[in-house]
């Protein structure tokens, strides 16, 4: 386990780890795009600043840069000088401690040659044994050593060097003890050695200024050695690190030398101050003063000396740094490995233990510094390789110095050596040396020389040359500067100067980078005459460069800060002045102080004149071209500022520098005379060439270029002179072609566009307007001549110009149907042959080109063009064409800017006219491209104010003015600029008609509509429901039911849900608008029952669909069928006993439909009765039956509102007696309805009488015993035979004239209304009721039938009670809804069922409205005689008496109405109209059919069957409908 978990631990750390630096690096790349971002956006701004700044500004930008950076370098010299200053202090101060430190070393020579007579003078008060004892040490200090030895042996190497060390320690009483000396002399002795040793520890640490410079010094030691002939001399540095932090030691450093070696002199030189072993006047050592090597103690405390046979150390305190110590051998053993391999190997080593980490660093500074720098071992006298080696390093250096026999060149390497042996990088330089006494001068040959420094053989420090002066320079003791001598300040200068000189004109290389090597003035003022000395030689030295080589400095010419030397080529200024430009490479400090002259006024007229000013033309090609001429200019208008001499103004004025534009792109340049300033901007550029002389339109000057022409007298072109050019050229009318663009022809187009421009914009013209209308004249279109404007005719209306070939107008008249006009040129006036003035050959400038150009040839008199006239041709192409320029933004805006082109539009679209309907409406109605679809102009919204309103569902017009005569005239031409109610509805509309469903945008324009205090859309589909579209006020309620089932079946739209949300604003104007509850309408009520039914008795697999809504499961539907019937009926309990409108409504649906639901006990959950199958309570008789279960008064409770409103407003029986139940036992013979049981839980239709017949006997009485049964029959026939065609009305004796609830049946008697005709026979209805759709009945056997009976057919009617009671109580009526019966039958036993229902109703005639055993009597005795002759006449489909077979279709007619037949349907007539439903109902339904159109709503939607809804909200179910009561009423 443990084996397993170090895995998965490294494993989970690396993982931390990775996501910690995907973290870190996703932190850094966020942080970077960040920083690129606002970078980014600072280079756009900047870069916009740019932009957006003219010429002269940037140039304004770049001289206060200039100015400031010349600030800048003010500041950098004052504060380089102030250093200068300071450095030369320090330097005298180094100079002032050298002096104290001379004088310190010859107090100590003195006070050591005083000790020995001080011991004397004093040995005889002491006691003389110690005094003799100190002089005899001091004689004896180098041969004690020796003593040791006797026999004559020599005395071994090491021996002698440890003796000379120990004689050194001896001299310097390093080990006598301070008490041994006398006390008179002890504090003396004490106080001189103190003094001794601070005077040698100042001048080790404070005499130079780098704590590193002993590096310098070992190096001028090493060169300073005696070396091998078989050796190359050199020298290694090393400098080594201590990487461990415990260790008290920082590293070490060491000096390894190839030299002969150390003799006792070098020895004793160490131990002393200024006692070299080196001598000064011999000139073979650099080094003589014996302090050099003093310096290593600022870095060291302990520095070691190997060499053969010495190896000894100095330590740091008191005397130490004077008084050398012998290495023991363990002390030797303990040194660094490399340091005794290398003293092994017969090699001088210096040894320096460092313990200060930060000096370990300033001597890898120095030695880098060494390393880098090619001339470190240029002037070395022996020294010829130096190798640097540091162990942070990744590599050695090493710097090696070649003296190439014969040659003055001197090579300088520096070597990158890799540790890992392979082949490192070698730098070379090459530099050239010339000599002169002693005096040399070292130039490295390279493009760029860097600052090089003063040398005396070891560097010295820079004065600024780039050229290294070697000399034997009287130094200071710190070696950091020379010593201002006289012999200094005498010899170099000009020894200097002849070395440097002499190598320039040796070698042209070098003079071609002598300025270079000058440099800057230096800050020095010792330096200053080696300088000026050597630019006074080079006057005649080739030391210039140029682009053809080096020049002497006379020859050549600065550039200087005027911008337009920058573009003068260097061949043009050779040609034109025998001069050359002196390169940017050359020092330009250099050039001034030599005395190159800058170029000048002189040398740029020069240059323009040459070669007929060649160079002006090739500059007019570059494309910088405005740039180079501004420059060009701004230069000579400060040569005539700046100059006193008035001839210059004369030169320039005769120089042909400016470009004059011309028709063609080529440019001519010349003098200024005559010259304007340039062309006006606001007027095209093509408009004013032809007409004046400007300079070219390409060039953009700037503000200094500029100044030159006001200099001049350049006069600038303004609108006023165009203006009087223009009017003098129409005036000359000269003959000009239109198609031409040159000479007379331009000139002309060009003053008529001028004209133009300035009769649009309102200018004063040269002469009145009234005066130039018929002094101008117009080019023809035709001939080309010219005529006045009043003879000539425009070719465009409104910007439509005519451009179609007749060949294509003839094509699309052709396909329109539409032809060539015939009319005209019989209606033709002598103004119609007018000839069509020219089209402008210009190019168009702005949208409203053409329409300018009517405007203004209107105005000098030509006549219009008139679209609306009988020129066919004109009117089609325009029709098409000038929708889209009155719906452009650009038109209008244009056309705002002149008040002459508005009142052209004015007259042109007829707004002024009296007679313009025609002309409005076709403009109105011109077609525009919107998207896919073309819409009329009248269809468009002003963009800036509906916008916000339509979004992008409207079609817009965008871009308009807003000025009050555009707006007139845009809403002249019908697009909406204001938001009104006009406005509001024409977006609604637009919305509906597009099926734009967005339910925010018509919520907005709903609350705009409010505020604008609209009361209703009235008979309009206005209410915007997402997935029904639009839909009418009567088809919406605020709010819902609370039943869910009532919810789901409810086909009004709730809008609470919809527009709820949107706040007071729209909601309290919608609440205004619908009804609040679908509760609060007696039709919504029962229209909501009816679909709740019809989804309970729906087919399980075909469920009933209100509307496009989810259907309800018919099992739900049945559950909560009697809940949603009980709720419908308590709200129609409240609305209608007291609103007899309401009950009105309600009877008429209640009595069509079966919307009594009552509850049932059985698997049947509900069943749905009509109003006379309805019962409110049973006859005491009957309550113990199941048929008591099913009254009104169970189901629904015995309030006494509840049943005013089934007894008085339904009429649904108050008690089911046991006559009434009788009765309708007997009819179920009849197909009457009920009597079967459905499935569990589900809907049927009746009274369940199945279940109460077998318990209750036959109803009826016993027979009458005196009923004559002959005399009841005779009665009858002749009553029915004299009975006229029945004519409707109120029954005489109510319903029954033994009614068991005689208070409603006498009260209600019924009401026959005829409602239509089928063939010959009428059709009535209980209270004109609306009957339901049946199909046509067989004519020609039911005329047999009452031929059968000595009728006519004429004689019976069809008649319907939607409550199921008999209709032929008191006339001759058959039961319309015994048709569908009849028409299953065979056709034998349909003229035997027709027989019998036939005998009933003549049976009635005879024994009264009672169905009783009497009336069945009668009906048998008429049966039997009628049905023989009936079955013997046969049946089957008949015939009219017009031989026509009838498929259906009622016929009749009605005095008061208009008829119109269908192929089926009934002939509905109310109220003095007629409606079918025919093949057209389609059509009728969108409003396409005339006939229907002409009918009132009501009176269409009973045509339409459920395709429409009536405003009281009832609707077809089945083709069962009611008819509008309201307006049936009224």
């Amino acid at each position: 386990g443990g084996a397993k978990e170090g895995p998965a631990e490294a494993l989970t750390t690396e993982l931390a780890e990775a996501i910690q630096r995907e973290a870190s690096a996703s932190i850094g790349l966020r942080a970077g795009v960040q920083r690129l971002q606002v970078l980014q956006s600072m280079v756009e701004e900047v870069d916009s600043e740019l932009m957006s700044s003219t010429t002269e500004e940037l140039r304004l930008m770049l001289s206060r840069t200039q100015e400031a950076a010349a600030v800048a370098r003010e500041k950098a010299a004052k504060r380089e000088s102030a250093y200068e200053d300071e450095l030369r202090q320090v330097k005298a101060t180094l100079a002032h401690v050298e002096d104290e430190l001379l004088t310190a070393k010859c107090q100590l020579d003195e006070a050591q040659s005083a000790a020995p007579n001080t011991h004397s003078e004093t040995s005889g008060l002491t006691g003389g044994s110690s005094g003799r004892q100190l002089r005899q040490q001091a004689r004896e200090g180098g041969t004690q050593a020796a003593d040791q030895y006797q026999g004559g042996e020599p005395m071994p190497a090491g021996c002698h060097a440890q003796a000379l060390i120990e004689e050194i320690r001896r001299s310097r009483l390093a080990d006598v003890d301070p008490s041994a000396i006398p006390e008179g002399l002890r504090t003396g002795f004490g106080e001189l050695r103190q003094s001794l040793a601070a005077a040698a520890d100042r001048l080790a640490r404070d005499l130079y200024e780098s704590e590193a410079h002993f590096v310098q010094e070992l190096m001028q030691n090493a060169d300073d050695n005696k070396y091998s002939p078989e050796v190359v001399p050199s020298l290694q540095f090393s400098l080594r690190r201590n990487r461990d932090t415990d260790s008290s030691s920082a590293g070490y450093f060491f000096a390894v030398n190839n030299e002969l070696g150390l003799v006792d002199a070098d020895v004793r030189a160490l131990c002393d101050i200024s006692r070299s072993s080196k001598s000064a006047t011999e000139g073979t050592t650099t080094g003589c003063k014996g302090v050099g090597w003093k310096s290593v103690f600022r870095v060291c405390s302990a520095p070691h000396v190997l060499c053969g046979q010495w190896r000894f150390k100095f330590g740091a305190r008191g005397l130490g740094m004077l008084t050398p110590e012998w290495l023991t051998d363990e002390d030797y053993a303990s040194l660094p490995e490399e340091i005794l391999a290398a003293h092994r190997g017969g090699r001088t080593v210096f040894y320096l233990p460092i313990t200060d980490s930060l000096t370990v660093a300033t001597i890898e500074a120095e030695m880098l510094a060494m390393a880098s720098d090619p001339a470190q071992i240029l002037f070395l006298r022996r020294v010829r390789e130096v190798r640097m080696d540091f162990s942070g390093w990744s590599h050695a250096v090493k710097l090696s110095l070649q003296l190439p026999p014969g040659e003055s060149r001197r090579i300088s390497s520096i070597e990158h050596l890799p540790r890992n042996g392979a082949t490192g990088r070698c730098e070379s330089t090459t530099f050239e040396v010339a000599s002169s006494e002693g005096v040399l001068v070292a130039m490295p040959i390279v493009q760029e020389p860097p600052v090089q420094r003063v040398f005396a053989y070891l560097p010295v420090r820079p004065v600024g040359f780039h050229f290294a002066i070697q000399a034997p320079f009287n130094l200071t003791a710190s070696r950091a500067d020379l010593h201002h001598s006289a012999e200094n300040a005498r010899e170099a200068p000009e020894l200097g100067r002849g070395v440097f000189l002499d190598a320039c004109r040796a070698n042209p290389e070098v003079a071609g980078l002598a300025l270079k090597y000058l440099g800057t003035p230096p800050a020095d003022s010792f330096w200053l005459p080696v300088r000026t000395a050597i630019l006074g030689g080079l006057q005649g030295v080739a030391c210039v460069q140029t682009a053809h080589g080096l020049v002497e400095p006379g020859r050549c010419l600065l550039r200087g800060a005027d911008r337009t030397a920058a573009h003068v080529p260097e061949a043009l200024l050779q040609s034109a002045c025998g001069l050359s430009f002196a390169t940017d490479a050359n020092p330009q400090e250099a050039l001034r102080d030599l005395g190159v002259r800058t170029f000048g006024f002189d040398d740029l007229v020069a240059c323009l004149r040459h070669d007929g000013g060649a160079w002006m033309k090739a500059l007019w090609a570059d494309a910088l071209r405005s740039s180079r001429l501004s420059d060009i200019y701004g230069s000579l208008a400060d040569a005539l500022r700046s100059a006193s001499e008035p001839e210059r103004l004369e030169i320039v004025q005769s120089l042909k520098v400016f470009p004059i534009a011309g028709l063609t792109d080529d440019v001519v340049f010349g003098t200024c005379v005559g010259l304007h300033t340039g062309i006006c901007d606001d007027v095209p550029r093509e408009w004013q060439l032809p007409l004046v002389q400007c300079l070219s339109s390409d060039l953009e000057l700037s503000a200094q270029g500029r100044k030159l022409l006001h200099l001049v007298g350049v006069a600038v072109v303004d609108e006023c002179r165009l203006e009087e050019l223009a009017l003098q050229r129409l005036v000359l009318g000269e003959h000009v072609a239109p198609s031409s663009l040159g000479g007379a022809a331009a000139s002309l187009w060009a003053a008529l566009a001028v004209l133009r421009r300035c009769y649009l914009m309102g200018r004063r013209p040269p002469r009145p307007w009234k005066e130039l209308r018929g002094a101008v004249l117009l080019p023809t279109g035709g001939t080309g001549k010219l005529l006045p404007a009043s003879q000539l005719r425009l070719g465009t209306f409104l910007g439509v110009e005519i451009s179609l070939p007749k060949v294509v107008m003839d094509i699309l008249l052709a396909m329109t149907g539409l032809g060539r006009s015939t009319a005209r040129h019989a209606m033709a006036s002598p103004e119609d042959y007018r000839e069509q003035v020219a089209s402008p050959p210009l190019a168009a400038v702005g949208s409203d080109w053409l329409l300018g150009w009517e405007v203004f040839f209107c105005a000098l008199g030509c006549a219009p063009m008139d679209p609306i006239s009988v020129d066919t041709e004109i009117a089609f192409e325009v029709t098409m064409r000038l929708g889209a320029i009155l719906s452009s933004g650009m038109f209008w805006r244009e056309a705002a800017k002149s008040q002459h082109c508005l009142e052209y539009l004015r007259s042109a679209l007829g707004l002024d006219s009296a007679n313009n309907s025609l002309r409005r409406r076709w403009l109105r109605r011109l077609p525009i491209r919107f998207r896919e679809d073309t819409v009329s102009l009248e269809e468009l919204y002003l963009y800036s104010t509906f916008s916000t309103l339509g979004g992008d569902h409207l079609p817009y017009l965008r871009g308009a003015s807003d000025d009050r005569p555009v707006l007139e005239l845009l809403s002249y031409l019908g697009i909406s600029i204001e938001v009104n109610k006009a406005s509001l509805l024409k977006v609604l509309r637009w919305l509906r008609c597009r099926k734009v469903q967005d339910i925010g945008l018509a919520a907005d324009l709903y609350a705009r509509l409010a505020c604008l205090g609209f009361d209703g859309p009235g008979d309009e589909e206005f209410i915007l429901v997402p997935g029904r579209g639009y839909l009418h006020l009567q088809d919406c309620t605020w709010r819902s039911f609370n039943l869910a089932l009532l919810h789901r079946c409810c086909r009004s739209e709730p809008l609470c849900e919809l527009y709820g949300r949107f706040g007071p604003g729209v909601e309290e104007p919608l609440k205004a608008w619908v009804r609040d509850s679908p509760e609060d309408d007696a039709g919504e009520l029962c229209d909501t029952l009816l679909q709740a039914i019809a989804s309970a008795k729906a087919d399980v697999a075909k469920p009933h669909r209100v509307l496009n809504r989810e259907p309800v499961a018919p099992e739900e539907a049945a559950k909560g069928l009697f809940a949603a019937a009980k709720h419908v009926v308590e709200s129609l309990v409240s609305l209608c006993l007291r609103n007899t409108v309401q009950a009105d409504i309600a009877f008429n649906v209640f009595i069509s439909n079966r919307l009594v639901v009552v509850h049932c006990d059985g698997p049947t959950c509900c069943r749905v009765l009509h109003t006379g199958e309805a019962f409110w309570s049973v006859d005491p008789e009957l309550r113990q039956l199941p048929i008591a279960r099913q009254s009104l008064e169970v189901c629904y409770g015995g309030a006494s509102a509840t049943r005013t409103f089934f007894t008085e407003v339904l009429r649904v029986r108050p008690v089911l007696t046991r006559e009434r139940f009788h009765e309708l036992m007997s009819r179920l013979q009849h197909d009457f309805p009920g009597g079967e049981v459905g499935e569990p839980g589900s809907v049927e239709d009746g009274l369940d009488l199945f279940s109460s017949s077998g318990m209750v006997g036959g109803a009826g009485g016993d027979s009458d015993a005196d009923f004559d049964i002959d005399r009841a029959v005779q009665l009858a026939w002749r009553q029915a035979q004299a009975s006229a065609p029945p004519s409707g009305g109120i029954e005489r004796g109510g319903r029954t004239r033994q009614s068991p609830t005689p208070q409603l049946e006498d009260l209600a008697p019924r009401v026959w209304r005829r409602v239509g005709a089928l063939g010959m026979m009428a059709v009535f209805a209980v209270d004109g009721v609306r009957p339901p759709m049946v199909d046509p009945p067989d004519l020609q056997l039911l005329w047999r039938v009452s031929s059968a009976f000595g009728l006519d057919l004429s004689q019976v009617a069809f008649a319907y009670d939607p409550s199921g009671t008999c209709v032929c109580k008191e006339n001759l009526f058959l039961d319309l809804m015994r048709i569908p019966r009849a028409a299953g039958l065979q056709p034998t036993s349909a003229a035997a069922f027709w027989a019998a229902e036939l005998a009933t109703a003549i049976a009635h005639q005879g024994v009264g409205p009672d169905t009783d055993d009497r009336l069945m009597k009668v009906q048998t005795e008429l049966l039997a005689r009628a049905l023989p002759q009936v079955l013997q006449n046969g049946g089957g489909v008949g015939h009219d008496h017009a031989g026509r077979t009838h498929f259906g279709g009622y016929g009749g007619s009605h005095q008061a109405a208009s008829t119109w037949r269908g192929t089926s349907g009934y002939d509905v007539q109310q109220g003095g109209y007629t409606a079918a439903t025919t093949t057209i109902a389609e059509d009728a339904a969108v409003g396409r059919c005339d006939r229907m159109r002409r009918l009132p709503r009501w009176m269409r939607f009973v045509a339409v069957g459920s395709h429409c809804r009536s405003r009281c909200r009832h609707r077809f179910k089945g083709g069962l409908g009611a008819l509008d009561i309201q307006r049936r009423r009224s």
